[in-house]
């Protein structure tokens, strides 16, 4: 067996989703079932979304395979198998471990205390940190900003503008420097009821899924450093 693609939940942070390629090597069929095992854990069985419920002899197949519930969706931030059953052969065959980048972004300032006049500018500094908090000094690794606003009634875009794109643009990217930082200056040119909630995110280069995302920044954009009535 060979994990050859996930996908996940983005904000979330859990895989939902895999692709494992799937050799018989016995000289009968056999009837696969799969699970996940997260350190030693079984989840639940995953739900088969194509590939074919009987493998003849020495047969090579795709399976895509659904997790069956939240707590069966192994999470980002730490490795995982693929495991397959087979309850006539009694056999039990494996994929090697996922193990998903451990870089994760930190944004800073992590808060902006003070509503800010509209029109002026906020700067925030990306930086790529890994598992143990340290500074990732690599360069030209794109990191992605977003914007949303939690109100009242629920999520609506936000209408800052981020390093000069079209206000309520969102993500938008910028490329980390030699320290491994990325710079984003957000601005809105109208005083906001609601904060504007900014968060970071890295993408996966092969299967193009966001991870390792920062802490939120709220930025609350008012008139002449007061908030609007």
């Amino acid at each position: 067996m060979s994990l050859v693609g996930v996908h996940t939940t983005g904000q979330l942070a859990t895989v939902d989703q895999v692709v494992t390629t799937v050799t018989n090597r016995t000289n009968r069929s056999i009837h696969p079932h799969f699970t996940a095992d997260m350190s030693g854990t079984f989840t639940a069985f995953w739900t088969r979304i194509a590939g074919p419920t009987t493998l003849r002899p020495h047969q090579t197949a795709d399976y895509t395979l659904a997790a069956p519930n939240f707590y069966a969706q192994p999470a980002l931030s730490g490795g995982f198998q693929m495991v397959a059953f087979t309850a006539g052969t009694k056999t039990i065959s494996h994929t090697a471990t996922y193990l998903p980048t451990t870089w994760h972004v930190a944004l800073v300032p992590d808060a902006i205390n003070h509503p800010v006049p509209y029109g002026s500018p906020v700067t925030l500094r990306a930086q790529i940190l890994n598992r143990m908090d340290q500074p990732v000094h690599v360069s030209g690794t794109p990191i992605y900003l977003g914007q949303i606003v939690y109100a009242q009634r629920g999520l609506q875009y936000g209408e800052a503008i981020i390093n000069g794109s079209n206000a309520g643009a969102t993500p938008v990217s910028a490329t980390t420097n030699a320290q491994g930082q990325a710079q984003f200056v957000v601005r809105d040119l109208h005083s906001e009821i609601d904060p504007v909630f900014f968060e970071a995110n890295l993408v996966n280069n092969q299967d193009y899924y966001p991870y390792g995302y920062s802490q939120i920044v709220p930025v609350r954009f008012g008139i002449s450093g007061r908030t609007s009535s």
